[in-house]
């Protein structure tokens, strides 16, 4: 979906490349210490988070890892509701516009996206990601999943992911989900409030254009 729109350093931040679904039947598990972890050419993810699905994807990003012990790791979650309840009709609309901003549709394979200009950023740079669609590891609780994943050298935010997804509620109501975590020094969790009320504000409106999106409008 192609959005002409300047992109504020969180925006860029949130905007983070790409993840996937760890499939079921997989033997990997990442170690307990870490939430984004290389192991055999791949990136595994357990989100902080532990409602929130765990996914792997292929390590085309040049990720390093992501610890939640580190001095500047972060997380948020945005959270508000779907405008459908057909788990599919969710997933491909997040699938369809991954970030906030001038954007290609996420892919398996990972599709590169420009997230635009950060905050404090001396020029109108270009902040790179990867968007994965994965499949869901549980389709009775999720949609399938976008993600999206910092690319290294390329990102003033580096390192980071975005979770997209719906959850699916006992009663059929379906919730927009946008989940980060990530290790970048101008968004630590120690000066969230300084950041939050931005994040919050820019994942609202990719939520909102997901509703328009399916509403069909």
């Amino acid at each position: 979906m192609r959005k002409p729109v300047r992109l504020s350093m969180t925006l860029a931040m949130l905007a983070l490349a790409p993840i996937a679904i760890a499939q079921p039947g997989s033997t990997d598990q990442p170690p307990p210490e870490s939430r984004s972890v290389i192991k055999n050419g791949n990136i595994h993810i357990r989100p902080e988070n532990r409602n929130m699905p765990s996914v792997i994807i292929p390590n085309t990003v040049g990720a390093r890892g992501i610890r939640p012990r580190w001095p500047y790791f972060h997380d948020y979650q945005i959270s508000t509701p779907a405008r459908s309840r057909n788990p599919a009709t969710v997933a491909n609309a997040f699938a369809g516009n991954p970030t906030p901003g001038d954007d290609d549709r996420a892919s398996p394979q990972g599709t590169l996206n420009n997230a635009g200009h950060v905050y404090m950023q001396p020029d109108f740079g270009v902040n790179l990601v990867r968007s994965f669609t994965v499949k869901s590891p549980d389709p009775a609780r999720f949609t399938d999943i976008t993600v999206n994943y910092t690319v290294d050298g390329h990102h003033m935010l580096n390192e980071g992911f975005l979770l997209h997804f719906g959850e699916i509620l006992p009663s059929g109501q379906i919730v927009n989900v946008s989940y980060g975590e990530g290790n970048a020094f101008r968004q630590g969790n120690w000066t969230k409030p300084m950041w939050w009320p931005e994040v919050r504000l820019i994942w609202e409106n990719h939520h909102r254009e997901i509703n328009r999106i399916l509403e069909g409008r």
